[in-house]
């Protein structure tokens, strides 16, 4: 897959001197294809070492916080009832030793920055490809629902005189993560991009999403409001997420017009996406006519 994005250098475990291997190849052989955070972002900080005036694109795609959560030295264990109506248990509690480890990680990889030079004229993006879940909806992972333990993701824009610890409230979607840095670094946007940056101000505040794992879940969110079609089912769940963060009471009863909106307003979503795909990737097998 990367071999065929333009990397021009692709480093993965069996490239890197890592005396902590993610994963024990005798006691799972099939997902024997990693190695510890740790040793990945040293990898980057060696190569971009061999190249210190030269700017460079990096991807350091990390491994340990996905399931089931590998963790480095010693588990932590965490008080949990302290975690009010949250996620309690043995597999959340390791989650959360690798968010430390990520933590410790990122740490180490912004003192590399600092010793050779790079904080000023790097900016970092830190983002997550999805949420997990740990039964907040009775389920758990990240392909069953679309509630926002599964859906919200981490993104930090890190650059010492570009944000000095700013916060937004934009609601965006994972097309808009490569906008946003191209944005930010005074690069056009090619026309065929969806996608527009966080900051600007003539973006549309509402975003889609879709699941196609359980059901066929498709929605969108709009301001504080989220729409979730359950297409099998022919359902719909609306939530306020000011009044109920943690999506308990579906009210999709109490608005009814958004109801109505919503199904035709999918259902175009929908098609123009398939338009796309269709003419981006002709011959491909759809599962839409």
């Amino acid at each position: 897959f990367l071999k065929h994005h333009a990397f021009d250098t692709v480093r993965d475990f069996r490239q890197m001197a890592c005396e902590h291997p993610l994963i024990d190849e005798e006691q799972d052989p099939d997902r024997a294809e990693g190695c510890d955070d740790a040793c990945t972002v040293k990898s980057f900080c060696d190569w971009a070492a061999e190249r210190p005036d030269q700017p460079f694109c990096a991807v350091i795609w990390t491994a340990m916080t996905h399931y089931p959560y590998y963790t480095s030295g010693p588990e932590r264990q965490y008080d949990l009832s302290v975690n009010q109506n949250g996620p309690t248990g043995e597999m959340f509690n390791r989650y959360l030793n690798t968010l430390r480890s990520a933590d410790d990680v990122l740490g180490n990889l912004f003192q590399k920055l600092d010793s050779q030079g790079l904080s000023d004229s790097t900016l970092v993006v830190v983002v997550g490809d999805h949420g997990e879940a740990f039964g907040q909806h009775g389920f758990y992972g990240h392909a069953e629902g679309a509630n926002d333990e599964t859906l919200h993701v981490p993104l930090m824009l890190i650059h010492p005189r570009l944000f000095h610890g700013q916060t937004s409230n934009a609601v965006g979607g994972m097309i808009d993560v490569a906008p946003t840095v191209m944005g930010l670094l005074d690069i056009p946007l090619p026309g065929v991009w969806q996608g527009r940056s966080l900051f600007a101000t003539d973006r549309s505040d509402r975003v889609y999403f879709y699941f196609p794992y359980h059901g066929y879940l498709y929605g969108y969110r709009e301001g504080n409001m989220k729409v979730i079609y359950h297409a099998v089912a022919d359902t719909f769940e609306v939530f306020d997420l000011a009044a109920d963060p943690g999506e308990r009471h579906n009210v999709a009863a109490q608005y009814p017009q958004l109801v109505k909106a919503a199904r035709p307003r999918l259902a175009a979503w929908l098609q123009y996406q398939v338009g796309r795909v269709k003419a981006y990737a002709p011959g491909l097998p759809m599962l839409y006519p």
